[in-house]
């Protein structure tokens, strides 16, 4: 264990369950907006043909994923920081796990990708979208 603060095996299985927890409810939030996503976007491909009659509904998709990608964005961000915090602190009470995440710690984390590029690539997309449905229309 640490030699700043010393912590009891209870306590740290209950560190480490709500870590594995939280973890969870991490990927369980990137594959909800990953899925809520495509299919906005796929309900756009299939009224962007119908964009005139249903001039309302073609701005309203672009616009609910630009606002829906910048929340995901923040809620992923948000929990990114909660799990990588819990990390550390299991890290630091558990030597063992030291040698371990030092070992496998890459330049760029593939979970810090996920956090911030996948919501940023699909705000882009919107915003092009929006652009491209504001070109067609002028």
């Amino acid at each position: 264990m640490s030699d700043s603060t010393t912590i009891d095996t209870s306590q740290f299985d209950r560190i480490l369950q709500r870590t594995i927890h939280e973890e969870n409810v991490y990927y369980a939030r990137l594959n909800f907006f990953l899925v809520f996503e495509s299919v906005l976007l796929a309900s756009f491909v299939s009224l962007e043909k119908a964009a005139a009659t249903w001039f309302f509904l073609a701005w309203a998709i672009p616009v609910l994923g630009i606002v829906i990608s910048g929340l995901w964005w923040r809620a992923q961000a948000r929990q990114y920081r909660l799990v990588h915090d819990l990390g550390e602190r299991v890290t630091n009470e558990l030597p063992e796990y030291q040698g371990a995440s030092e070992r496998r710690a890459p330049s760029v984390s593939p979970t810090r990708l996920m956090t911030h590029g996948v919501p940023l690539l699909f705000l882009s997309l919107w915003f092009i979208v929006a652009l491209v449905l504001a070109c067609q229309m002028a």
